[in-house]
């Protein structure tokens, strides 16, 4: 706006301040790109959750100036796509959330299999959940009715060391199960 008023009665315009402008708009711009790409994240079909979920953690890392890891204990296998896209976007909100409302500077990312169960969480060192009046907005719904839809649940919880732990714990359907189409 001050910027806008100053060419506008072409009054002299400080270098130093367009060029800080500049890269806040290029940020955003970037910051638009990389949030827009992981509401198509074609890298899940084509290479799977475990590739998508680096590639989310990546651009979240890059987008927000934050350590984000991913770890893979068990391997999971997930030959379902539906089971793969509801998890991507479990994990895609709960990271938003410890960014955005828990001011989180670190997230882990982890994905294994056990028993035919299968188990992601999401770990940040943020402020963590309020003690009280905690009225969620879409996203917690959100994510509660995505694990349902896996025949799963969701566990959102205060960690001991502060932040919060997002996790999802769901059947894995055996190979017998899928071939005989009983799960």
């Amino acid at each position: 706006m001050i910027l806008s008023r100053q060419l506008k009665y072409q009054v002299s315009v400080d270098a130093a301040e367009v060029d800080r402008l500049e890269c806040e708009i290029n940020s955003a711009i970037e910051q638009a790109r990389e949030m827009a790409y992981g509401l198509n994240p074609a890298i899940l079909i084509s290479h799977g959750l475990k590739a998508a979920l680096e590639e989310l953690s990546r651009s979240m890392a890059k987008a927000f100036q934050l350590d984000c890891v991913c770890e893979y204990p068990q391997p999971v296998d997930l030959p379902d796509q539906d089971v793969a896209l509801h998890l991507y976007r479990i994990a895609q909100e709960a990271m938003q959330n410890a960014v955005r409302h828990g001011k989180a500077r670190h997230l882990v990312v982890r994905l294994s299999g056990h028993d035919l169960i299968g188990n992601m969480e999401i770990l940040d060192d943020g402020v963590g959940l309020p003690a009280n009046d905690f009225s969620p907005g879409m996203g917690l719904p959100n994510m509660r009715t995505r694990a349902q839809a896996i025949k799963g649940r969701l566990e959102v919880e205060p960690r001991p060391e502060g932040g919060t732990r997002v996790a999802c714990i769901w059947p894995i359907p055996s190979r017998a199960d899928s071939i005989l189409n009983l799960s």
